[in-house]
């Protein structure tokens, strides 16, 4: 029997493609039993895997058609096959052409192609579809952009399903069950019980441990109720989210914080009664998906310093790890709106209105996170969803006048909204200005107010200030690495680490010292892309004086009290100053031109901080 001539094209092909990934030391794997894909490549890294892994379409030929100016190849594909490359498959996914003839190979990444959806969507009649593959992505030169390209499917993969997910209709849900004055009537005779009211008056006073102190009271009194606890475990959480505005990474210790609370809710109400339980749940889920949310914020941040933290294989790894944590929160996701589309027809859900409203919090990160990604499909459909369920809490609200509960509404509409023309933030004026308490209705006006001229004036970099330690802990704990665990050694190097991402500390006091990154290919730092966790030295470049150390802290110590302390030429820095990359190749330039030396340049040395 002779061989089909393809078949021979296709084998060489195959082998081309090997050729250019196993040289690298990754894993070509052929695929048999997969519809439309030939080959699975698995990326590894100094003989060990990075979880990264993509698929790949090979087109072979032995007289390959260029386009007339050489700038693209044609490849036809079934309109079956393109359908499931670029609409059905959840891993990335790479369209090749092999040139056997002249060994040339080029990709294409057909995922990232929105108009090549609406292509294949619109072309029923058709049976096949043409598709362009670029010759200027040519391997192997073209690796560093190709593992550019797959972090980016990742991404897209990964926040396809919500995008896609139907809306829900809690209102048409809410028909149909407990008449209102039923409601209303259960409002009454339990919501006084939710109130810790004095605790809630020396709040707003600012006497935080007289507050806490109240709370303390009651929640370890034998003689309180469970329902007065569970009011002075919220009102702890609110004390403690008090205490950390406006202090270093107090952000991320305030999801800690939430998380906590639904965690002690969820065991005191564990026995009932039901409404108390129903909305520990709720608040626990939403608090699980708002630290899934922060752990991605800190992981876009990783993503954004891409040239500081390491080569575009360990963007690819972060990547990878950012497409994970996005799909925990989409699983995170749909487990809430199944329990808010259980609420919206409980007899109990008089009480969960402003525990289903804390659902939309983390979907305004996410929408901040997408809109400064330039993926305004994904932040519109976020926003969409979030203004659903603040109008589902609105409603429950509604029926029993909880007008604090409304004015908090009014406020998550207005800060999910685009513009001051937009749906969300009309809605919400409406809301605050219908308010008949008086306190109630200023705040929500006043919070709005607020959110409009943040709006009107110049788009912030960040909705929030990532610190580099909850940049770098989120990043490690998405990996499973515990950098808080006080008997782990590995832990306390990268958490001494994290700290001297940023040398100000130590370099205000004198112009002339500046910090040195030594000891090249070192395992940790360059395994974790954090390049301080490399020994450092401090060094005075005028005196020439030095210090050796791996905290930057413990060997400032000893330099100041040795050198700086008695040195006449000591010249601090403005009150205002702040270490810089520039700075430091400027300095790094003083330092080569009078010693040359094996010290890397610190402004590649790290991550800035």
């Amino acid at each position: 029997m002779k061989r089909p001539a393809q078949h021979v094209t296709d084998t060489l092909g195959v082998t081309q493609v090997r050729r250019i990934f196993e040289t690298l030391g990754w894993v070509v794997r052929e695929v048999t039993h997969d519809y439309g894909v030939d080959l699975e490549v698995e990326v590894f890294e100094k003989a060990a895997t990075t979880g990264v892994m993509f698929k790949v379409q090979l087109k072979s030929s032995q007289s390959t058609s260029y386009s007339a100016d050489g700038s693209f190849v044609p490849v036809e594909l079934s309109l079956t096959q393109a359908r499931y490359l670029v609409t059905e498959l959840g891993l990335p996914v790479l369209l090749m052409h092999a040139d056997v003839s002249a060994g040339r190979t080029f990709w294409s990444a057909p995922q990232l192609d929105p108009k090549l959806a609406s292509r294949i969507k619109r072309a029923t009649a058709k049976r096949s579809i043409t598709l362009r593959i670029p010759t200027a992505s040519e391997l192997p030169s073209g690796l560093p952009q190709l593992l550019a390209t797959i972090s980016k499917v990742e991404m897209v993969l990964a926040s396809r399903v919500i995008v896609r997910a139907p809306l829900p209709d809690f209102a048409k849900a809410m028909k149909d069950t407990a008449t209102r004055a039923d409601v209303i009537r259960e409002f009454k005779a339990k919501a006084a019980i939710l109130e810790v009211g004095e605790a809630h008056i020396l709040l707003l006073a600012g006497r935080l441990d007289e507050a806490a102190a109240f709370t303390a009271s009651i929640t370890k009194s034998q003689d309180s109720s469970v329902e007065a606890k569970f009011s002075a475990i919220l009102m702890e959480e609110m004390i403690e989210e008090r205490r950390l505005q406006g202090v270093d990474g107090g952000d991320e210790a305030a999801h800690v914080v939430a998380l906590k609370t639904a965690r002690r809710l969820q065991a005191l109400s564990r026995r009932g009664p039901p409404h108390l339980k129903f909305y520990a749940l709720i608040l626990r889920k939403a608090a699980e998906l708002d630290f899934l949310v922060h752990r991605d914020w800190g992981l876009f941040f990783v993503a954004g310093r891409e040239p500081r933290v390491g080569d575009a294989l360990w963007s690819l790894k972060v990547a990878a790890i950012r497409a994970g944590v996005w799909r925990a929160i989409e699983r995170k996701y749909r487990q809430c709106v199944r329990l808010m589309n259980y609420a919206s027809r409980s007899k109990h859900r008089w009480a969960l209105s402003s525990a289903i409203l804390r659902v939309a919090y983390p979907l305004r990160t996410l929408q901040l996170r997408f809109t400064y990604e330039g993926r305004a499909e994904v932040a519109d459909r976020l926003r969409a969803l979030g203004f659903e369920i603040t109008q589902l809490a609105a409603s429950i609200a509604s029926e029993v006048g909880d007008e604090q509960s409304l004015a908090q509404c009014a406020s998550t509409a207005a800060m999910l909204a685009t513009a001051n023309s937009g749906q969300e933030n009309v809605w919400a004026l409406t809301l605050a200005r219908s308010l008949k308490d008086p306190e109630h209705r200023k705040a929500a006006l006043e919070l709005i107010h607020r959110t409009e001229q943040w709006r009107g004036g110049k788009k912030p970099k960040s909705a929030k200030k990532a610190t580099n330690r909850q940049i770098f802990e989120n990043m490690f704990a998405a990996i499973g690495m515990d950098v808080t665990n006080p008997d782990d050694p590995v832990a306390r190097l990268l958490r001494t680490a994290i700290d001297d991402v940023d040398p100000s500390r130590v370099l205000r006091d004198c112009m002339h010292s500046f910090v040195l990154l030594e000891g090249r290919n070192h395992p940790l730092a360059d395994r974790m892309g954090l390049q301080t966790a490399r020994p450092k030295a401090i060094v005075c470049l005028l005196h020439r004086y030095r210090r050796d150390g791996l905290s930057l802290d413990a060997i400032f110590v000893d330099f100041k009290r040795e050198f700086c302390d008695k040195c006449p030429d000591r010249t601090p820095h403005d009150a205002k100053w702040g270490y810089t990359e520039e700075w430091g190749r400027a300095q790094f330039q003083r330092y080569s031109e009078g010693r040359p030396g094996s010290a890397e340049d610190p402004g590649k040395g790290g991550p800035k901080g």
